[in-house]
């Protein structure tokens, strides 16, 4: 049996203030969407304050009088939601990586400006073209990504499996670590080549784990100057979605001029310089 131990858990709020508070306060905490979470209790009063005010948490009422089946009817009501048998690297470390993540808040309060805090991390970005062994990674990113996510097209494994058939088709991964540890792969580019002078953003995606550090400014930089610096211009189409307005700020600041609606164009002569940010980015 696997006994949890105080270190296993991320945030921990043993108080007396209510339930609903201090979920949105470790939502707040953790940068995760209160669609993420699962909230269980014995209690009918909690349950349905809970549900009542944040509708977007998961909630698991187990019997109050049959301590003793708690586990066998958590598991069953867990699996329901998450298939746990296929999980990912970034899956069996996620504990580990949200511990680290404290380290780098804690160290943020240190520096005056987001730049220096930025340039003290030591960040790499390993940027590798997608090969079969992404292909649980790969999924996830596009299933369960939400707040940066520019398509939000949900492709299983097997449209991923289809879609890198297309001999116009590349996705990028990039594994982001620094001085404190691995966060694992948290940044996609898919990219379509139209024809010889203009590629496509099909999609740009980046965990929120990872959010704040510039990592998508350096990422998809990297991507075009070294793989497309003989085309013309670059077009990406942004879907709106009720979390992933960051997405937009992102291709305005990036450079990306508005089209028409929410469709961008980028001059490929006028990719974003990445010179002032100490972000080192090293390929597969």
């Amino acid at each position: 049996k696997t006994i949890l131990k105080y270190n296993d858990f991320v945030s921990v709020k043993a108080n007396w203030v209510d339930k609903v508070t201090n979920i949105k306060e470790i939502s707040k905490e953790l940068n995760l969407g209160l669609n993420s979470f699962i909230f269980v209790d014995d209690s009918n009063f909690e349950i349905n304050h809970v549900k009542e005010t944040l509708p977007e948490v998961y909630t698991i009422q187990v019997p109050i009088d049959q301590v003793h089946n708690y586990p066998k009817y958590l598991e069953n009501e867990i699996n329901k939601l998450i298939d746990v048998k296929n999980n990912s690297n970034e899956d069996r470390n996620k504990t580990k990586m949200y511990l680290i993540e404290n380290k780098r808040v804690q160290q943020k309060s240190k520096f005056k400006s987001i730049q220096e805090y930025i340039n003290s991390l030591g960040i790499e970005i390993k940027i590798s073209k997608y090969n079969s062994k992404f292909l649980n990674r790969t999924s996830q990113l596009f299933q369960k990504t939400n707040q940066f996510h520019s398509s939000l097209k949900r492709f299983n494994e097997k449209d991923i499996i289809n879609l890198t058939k297309r001999k116009n088709n590349q996705i990028y991964l990039g594994e982001v670590s620094d001085k404190f540890g691995n966060s694992g792969i948290t940044l996609l580019a898919h990219i379509i080549v139209d024809n010889k002078n203009e590629i496509k953003i099909d999609s740009i995606i980046m965990s929120c784990r990872v959010f704040g550090r510039e990592l998508e400014k350096v990422f998809l930089s990297s991507i075009l100057k070294k793989n497309y610096k003989n085309f013309k211009s670059c077009k990406i189409k942004f879907i709106k979605g009720p979390k992933n307005f960051l997405v937009k700020e992102f291709l305005c600041d990036f450079g990306f001029k508005v089209i028409k609606h929410d469709n961008f164009i980028l001059d490929l002569k006028n990719v974003y310089n990445t010179k002032n940010l100490k972000i080192n980015c090293k390929w597969n």
